[in-house]
């Protein structure tokens, strides 16, 4: 194992990638669910088939059979949705319960003599430390860093019968959260579950290579989704109005209805769409990453806590860059469009108890040669979150909260205007929602890349709510 952490490549970042959508053609999308729409309408020669008809039955394999007289969708990756559904299963929460089983992927790293990015040691060394030894980590790397993943774990004192190693072979990324959600049937054991497609890099792998070597399991549902846009409460899921869209128009989710019920069925809770009913303008898309939304992935700023309010709804934490100029003595930026975060806040409003925290709209490149000028945004929102009753009946809750001041980095960045935000996001965590906050390193450089630290987690089990 290589200890030593090696300055910036200044033609290469970390070992991952930006967290945005691929390729995301959104004109090309419009037309082609404008010419399925008009077919629809005008053709009986497209429609939602029934696999329980007896034409078909005379044709079916056994395997269909059997499918068909479970009352199970022909689609394989339907079947999948459907035994997600059948087994009990739902979404493990964003913030209810300790977490109990936390997964972690460390992306490969092609320099020499170095086989974990200098970026990615620091903050999985960061986020262990802070998580501790009482509970078990599932992290996916590869065969070349597996001493890297050891030397963490034993420096921070966390047994090694707590660690299971996954070993792959593909380009994953540090993104943990996004290539499927987590669910908890019944039996309790996880089973991650993907969508139709995924085309960041290979994490497609990553639950096949879990399930292959580990007790959880990996399903597929038909529907299209990523797991930062999904955010779980035991009453209902939170699911970004964008990957709502991308499904309509395909034949059996041809409206929003049919999309947030098929939703419904794979998660086991009501769904909450967040986002507008118009699109974003087109200017404002030229900073915004969202469609619907002002961000693509709604953990970036929308988080549900676990906290009960007077009122008896549950705090969620929506951020603001309105509150972020404010404490800065900053006028707004063109570039801020806090409208449409107010929106969101006003949307939840309806639903939750709403404190908001600071978001901070940001131009550059970290100040790194031969990386990209572009928009981004730090976030206190994209956290690691606990609330719990202990063992002794006491309850329990801890933010793992990203911060932006990091002076070791040498990002060419205003430090003391990120303190002040790192201080004021911490105080809004534990004075007005009742969380003790654990600050983590500087992760200014996954803000770069579209994410943090909730970003780069998935939370496998939970309990003790």
């Amino acid at each position: 194992m290589n200890s030593e952490l090696p300055t910036p490549h200044p033609r290469k970042g970390p070992g991952w990638t930006i967290r945005y959508p691929t390729d995301v053609r959104l004109d090309a999308a419009i037309r082609r669910k404008e010419r399925t729409a008009e077919l629809l309408k005008e053709s009986n020669s497209i429609q939602s088939p029934s696999p329980y008809s007896v034409e078909r039955h005379n044709y079916l394999s056994t395997l269909e059979r059997d499918i068909l007289e479970m009352r199970m969708p022909a689609s394989l990756r339907g079947v999948g949705g459907y035994l997600c559904n059948a087994l009990g299963g739902t979404l493990v929460p964003s913030a209810h319960g300790r977490i109990e089983e936390l997964l972690l992927t460390v992306p490969s790293y092609d320099e020499p003599e170095v086989t974990v990015s200098w970026l990615d040691a620091r903050h999985f060394h960061a986020l262990l430390s802070k998580l501790g030894p009482d509970r078990q980590y599932t992290v996916v790397c590869h065969s070349n860093q597996i001493d890297d993943v050891r030397g963490w774990i034993s420096k921070v004192g966390i047994p090694e019968e707590n660690l299971t190693l996954v070993i792959s072979t593909f380009d994953t990324s540090i993104w943990a959260q996004d290539a499927y959600i987590a669910m908890s049937p019944q039996d309790g054991n996880t089973i991650l579950c993907e969508g139709v497609i995924f085309t960041r890099q290979e994490d497609m792998s990553i639950a096949d290579d879990i399930a292959a070597q580990t007790q959880n399991s990996v399903l597929q549902s038909r529907l299209f989704f990523e797991g930062g846009n999904i955010l779980g409460t035991p009453d209902v899921a939170l699911i970004g109005k964008d990957y709502i869209w991308w499904n309509t128009g395909r034949v059996g989710l041809e409206t929003c209805q049919l999309v947030e019920q098929a939703f419904e069925e794979l998660i086991g809770t009501p769904v909450l769409s967040v986002g507008r009913e118009k699109r974003l303008d087109d200017t404002a898309r030229q900073v915004l990453s969202g469609i619907f939304q002002p961000i693509f992935h709604i953990d970036m700023y929308v988080t549900p806590t676990g906290v009960t309010s007077g009122s008896g709804k549950e705090v969620v934490l929506v951020g603001r860059p309105s509150l972020a100029r404010k404490e800065l003595n900053e006028e707004p930026q063109p570039y801020d469009y806090d409208e449409y975060f107010e929106e969101v806040s006003k949307q939840l409003s309806e639903h939750f108890s709403i404190i908001e925290l600071p978001l901070l709209p940001v131009y550059g490149n970290l100040g790194l040669e031969g990386w990209e000028m572009k928009h981004y945004h730090l976030t206190w929102n994209n956290v690691v979150i606990e609330n719990y009753v202990d063992d002794t009946g006491v309850r329990r809750r801890f933010v793992f909260m990203p911060t932006y001041a990091d002076p070791d980095r040498g990002y060419d960045v205003d430090t003391g205007a990120r303190a002040r935000l790192d201080d004021l996001a911490a105080k809004i965590w534990k004075e007005m929602v009742g969380f003790e906050v654990l600050r983590l390193d500087g992760m200014e450089d996954l803000a770069w890349a579209q994410g943090a630290v909730h970003c780069m987690t998935k939370t496998l089990r939970r309990r003790g709510f």
